[in-house]
């Protein structure tokens, strides 16, 4: 049986980007670990596993990365990461934008490839649909030999590598956080069941409770569908005013900005009668009137370890894996 590029990192004591940094020939490797490297690789009679298609065309140093929704923050703050861990490690980044959609998702994959990208990052989409032949273009990557990585968002149809925020212990804190500065009824403003990212924050949610030891209401997850500032006001006013909360969890900034905007029109003081809190750093949180309180994805992180994970693919690597990064509680002004 072919030794793997884990194998060679075992033997040599290092990890599995080392071990790519030094066939790759890149910068940042100590010397005398080099040595240890190359050592395993002659001892192992180690071959990097390269994809057949790149028996028949050379490497372009080209990765595609498709994201959902540039003019949330978040996503616009994640490409700009990107390109630049892209460009750190010798590669250009080919951005595409699904907005959302299926469809513009696997258009975009299949230009990507023709276009020569050697791997695919990918932002999955808030699929509503659970249709085998969404996932077609997917499959056709893996068929390839085309690395494959999901990043902050995936999908379950799908078994292959990710890089995501640990949002299950992100909204745990955050409720629980919460939960002992007394609120009680809690409404978590979501993008529903549907999307990996969502689900497992109601994963979070429902879990600070139980260890608390208190109930909650099925009714108090909000399935936005689209989070954003428009829906984050029009789902206040219309339905959870009504629920008459402690406290609003939003699935991201720009949502908590329409809830904000809400609850000064009708006269509710925040946090004096109604806590808000979210997910994502804004650049300009610190000049609003009320600084959010929220839990912070780490992007630059996310981006490089999923450069970093990318490079260990292509290097050989075929063991899937999830990697995740922790959140972090940041407190402003806007809990009680």
């Amino acid at each position: 049986m072919a030794c793997t590029i884990k194998d060679v990192a075992k033997l040599a004591g290092t990890s599995i980007a080392t071990v790519s940094f030094v066939i790759n020939e890149k910068k940042g490797v100590k010397p005398e670990t080099r040595e240890k490297v190359l050592n395993a690789i002659q001892l192992l009679n180690y071959q990097p596993n390269i994809s057949a298609r790149n028996l028949v065309k050379q490497k372009t140093n080209t990765i595609a990365f498709i994201v959902t929704d540039i003019k949330n923050p978040f996503y616009s703050s994640l490409a700009y990461e990107m390109q630049q861990a892209a460009t750190q490690n010798g590669y250009g980044l080919l951005l595409g934008i699904s907005n959302n959609d299926i469809r513009e998702e696997q258009r975009l994959v299949k230009m990507m490839i023709a276009r020569g990208a050697d791997g695919i990052l990918l932002v999955a989409c808030q699929k509503s649909s659970h249709d085998p032949q969404d996932m077609e273009h997917l499959y056709e990557c893996k068929r390839m030999g085309i690395p494959l990585l999901f990043v902050t968002n995936k999908y379950y149809e799908i078994v292959e590598n990710g890089v995501t925020t640990d949002y299950k212990a992100a909204m745990y804190e955050l409720t629980a956080y919460l939960l002992k500065r007394g609120c009680r009824k809690i409404v978590f403003f979501s993008d529903g069941y549907g999307p990996y990212y969502s689900r497992t924050r109601i994963d979070g949610f429902k879990e600070a409770y139980e260890d608390a030891g208190l109930s909650y209401d099925e009714r108090w997850i909000v399935n936005g569908k689209t989070a954003n500032t428009v829906t984050g006001k029009a789902y206040t006013k219309d339905s959870i005013l009504d629920m008459k909360p402690d406290a609003i969890i939003c699935i991201n900034a720009t949502s908590a900005l329409g809830v904000m905007a809400c609850l000064k029109e009708e006269g509710i003081s925040v946090p004096e009668e109604i806590s808000v809190a979210c997910f994502d750093e804004l650049d300009y949180n610190n000049v609003l009137y009320k600084p959010l309180t929220y839990s912070r994805q780490n992007i630059k992180e996310i981006c490089e370890q999923s450069l970093k994970r990318f490079e260990e693919i292509e290097n050989g690597e075929t063991e899937k894996q999830d990697i995740l990064i922790p959140g972090e509680l940041c407190v402003r002004e806007t809990v009680k």
